[in-house]
């Protein structure tokens, strides 16, 4: 469950409620989840407030005396669900903002094309059920392992494969690729 001894005394001391144990697992975790909500949403501003409310009520959270098992899986969790209430409150939306730029900055050509991937990329991902752009944005956009995400969904391990598989195809399908 844990990656290391490190991790492990970190989330004892998020646990014992530890301001500054707390402001290390945002600063390891805050733009991970804004890349993750801005993925799933397409809107920077939106994508910022709920990361921030993420942390307000997994702090509020830990507050009220309960504890958290694996810190990142509950924070993902926080957030899916604060995307689904937003999805609930705004009809969805694509508006797409700023997009990472590659890695390879060198050839404008490549960035340009990779832009426009992406921007495919996440427009189909867009047209895809919640729980699918869920899976798919924290495996594929997050690098979370499988076993993150059963922590994250509660799902089992064989449950995670099929449904990352089947998103796989989904997006395929929505990206407008044919099944080879």
């Amino acid at each position: 469950m844990f990656k290391n001894a490190e991790e492990k005394q970190l989330l004892a001391r998020v646990n014992a409620r530890d301001a500054d144990a707390f402001a290390e697992v945002y600063d390891r975790y805050a733009a991970r989840l804004f890349r993750h909500a801005s993925i799933r949403l397409g809107r920077k501003e939106v994508a910022e407030d709920l990361t921030s409310r993420t942390f307000l009520k997994t702090w509020e959270y830990l507050l009220d005396g309960k504890t958290v098992n694996h810190i990142a899986s509950f924070l993902y969790r926080v957030l899916h669900n604060l995307i689904v209430d937003e999805y609930r409150v705004r009809p969805r939306e694509v508006l797409m903002e700023e997009l990472p730029e590659p890695e390879d900055r060198r050839d404008a050509n490549a960035r340009v094309d990779a832009t426009l991937e992406l921007e495919r990329v996440q427009r189909a991902l867009r047209k895809l059920p919640d729980g699918t752009q869920a899976l798919l944005t924290a495996r594929y956009f997050d690098e979370l392992s499988v076993g993150e995400i059963c922590s994250m969904t509660g799902k089992s391990r064989n449950a995670a494969y099929v449904a990352l598989h089947r998103g796989l195809r989904a997006l395929q399908r929505a990206c407008g690729e044919r099944r080879r």
